[in-house]
C-alpha cells in the first residue's frame, strides 16, 4: 500500500537500476522496500515522491508526520511545503524539501524562495543532486507594490482599527467605551455579547470610569 499506482518505475541509468515509486497525499509512505541486486552486483537505487505535511526544520509547527528511515529508499523527495528547506537524515534514507517551481504567494517565507527545480545525475557511485534555478524575476519586481498596498489595507485587523475608533471617542466617563461596544457586539453571540459588557462594567463603575 502507498506506491504509486501499486507499480513503480524501474529503468537503468549510467548502468545502474533506478526505481521510481511514490506516495500521493493522504495515502500511506511504505515502512520500507524490498529490492534485489542487479547483474552489477549492486543494489538498485530508489527514489519516492511525496506530498506530505512533514515535520522537518521550518515546518515543525505545521507537520504532521515525523520522517524516518525507510529501509530500500535512498532518496523521498516531498512536495506539498511550498519552499525549500532542509535535508532531513534517518538512517539510510534522505528527505528531500525541494519547494515550488514557482513562488505561489507574497510572504516573508516566499520572498527568500528560488524557484527551482532538482536535477540528479545517476552515477556508478551513487546519485548527485543539483539545485537549478528557474529564470525568473525578483520578489519585488514580480509583487508590485501597489498590489502589496491594497493587500495590506484588505487585512488590516479590524481589532485595531477598532482600538484606533475607541481613541478618537474615548471621554473622561467611560462613555466611549460603552458606545464602541454598543456598536460592535451586534456581531457576536448572545453568550459572549453578556461576557464582554461582565468585563467592561467591571473596569468601570455601573458604566462610568473610576
Amino acid at each position: 500500500e502507498g506506491l504509486l499506482d501499486d507499480a513503480p518505475w524501474q529503468g537503468v541509468m549510467s548502468e545502474r537500476t533506478v526505481i521510481v515509486g511514490g506516495s500521493s497525499y493522504r495515502k500511506l509512505l511504505p515502512k520500507s522496500f524490498t529490492t534485489t541486486e542487479d547483474s552489477t552486483g549492486k543494489p538498485p537505487l530508489v527514489f519516492w515522491i511525496s506530498h506530505h505535511d512533514l515535520i522537518v526544520p521550518g515546518y515543525e509547527e505545521e507537520g504532521r508526520i515525523l520522517p524516518q528511515e525507510i529501509p530500500g529508499v535512498d532518496l523521498v523527495i516531498n512536495g506539498h511545503i511550498h519552499r525549500r528547506l532542509s535535508d532531513v537524515q534517518c538512517g539510510t534514507t534522505t528527505w528531500m524539501t525541494p519547494g515550488n517551481i514557482s513562488r505561489r504567494s507574497r510572504s516573508d517565507a516566499n520572498k527568500l524562495h528560488a524557484p527551482s527545480v532538482v536535477h540528479i545525475d545517476i552515477t556508478q557511485a551513487g546519485y548527485a543532486r543539483t539545485i537549478v534555478a528557474v529564470p525568473h524575476e525578483s520578489f519585488t519586481d514580480a509583487f508590485h507594490p501597489a498590489v502589496i498596498e491594497a493587500v495590506a489595507a484588505e487585512t488590516e485587523s479590524g481589532f485595531v482599527a477598532g482600538l484606533a475608533q475607541l481613541q478618537a471617542l474615548r471621554t473622561a466617563d467611560g462613555t466611549g467605551l460603552m458606545d464602541f461596544l454598543t456598536m460592535n457586539l451586534g456581531q457576536f453571540e448572545e453568550q459572549v455579547r453578556d461576557e464582554i459588557m461582565k468585563l467592561a462594567l467591571e473596569v468601570t463603575n455601573d458604566g462610568t470610569t473610576t
